[in-house]
């Protein structure tokens, strides 16, 4: 975007795939869906290029990929949810979260692999992996055990199409990523080289600041204390 506020075209585009990918994954049933599934696979959010493959397919796992960012899974049998690599309670994967958790014990595990057989959380299970505080929030999810694990918009009810959605966080990414002002004013302050990348961290909301952790309602207080 310019001073004129003119969009880049290029920037839209897979805004605009993941609508597709969207009403993929919405209409299991449809033909398109049927046929794709049948030659490549289902899943376009974490789904692999093979060597030959139609343009259908990128556009969809194009689509997939920035969709990624906007939506999140609502926890039914749990068979269909990475503990790690998807997002299942606020607002990213846990893989993006500047928390500790145990990530050896929790590589390759299932929501399901969390639940008791009547649905309910395995609190022993929870236990091992999680902090006391996630394992609240966790508990706080309501699971449809008897229904499939689904996918949800974040911003499901704020009127605006899921282009439009992907497209905002793309320009908020992009100016995550657009920081050089800044990473040139702290190199120019000559720090000690772990002060240094405690800066640069702490310009790219990589650690768990007071008021990160207000977002993420891991926190009630967004204050720091003096």
């Amino acid at each position: 975007m310019g001073v004129l506020g003119l969009h880049s075209p290029v920037l839209r585009t897979g805004s605009l795939r993941s609508k597709l990918a969207w009403n993929y994954i919405q209409k299991p049933s449809s033909l398109f869906h049927r046929t794709m599934t049948a030659k490549y696979s289902s899943d376009v959010m974490n789904g692999t290029q093979k060597k030959i493959t139609s343009s259908a397919w990128q556009i969809l796992l194009d689509g997939g990929r920035n969709l990624k960012n906007v939506v999140r899974w609502k926890v039914g049998k749990g068979d269909n949810i990475n503990v790690l690599n998807d997002a299942w309670f606020l607002d990213k994967c846990i893989n993006r979260w500047p928390t500790y958790v145990d990530c050896d014990f929790l590589d390759g595990v299932y929501v399901q692999q969390l639940l008791l057989c009547n649905g309910e959380w395995n609190f022993s299970m929870l236990q091992r992996a999680f902090l006391p505080d996630l394992i609240l929030l966790i508990s706080q999810i309501r699971i449809d055990y008897e229904e499939e694990d689904r996918m949800e918009l974040l911003k499901m009810f704020s009127g605006k199409t899921v282009s439009t959605v992907v497209y905002e966080q793309v320009l908020l990414n992009r100016c995550a990523l657009e920081d050089d002002e800044f990473s040139r004013w702290v190199q120019k302050l000559k720090l000690n080289k772990k002060v240094e990348i405690f800066w640069w961290r702490l310009g790219k909301s990589a650690i768990p600041t007071n008021l990160s952790l207000k977002n993420r309602r891991i926190s009630e207080n967004a204050l720091y204390d003096f």
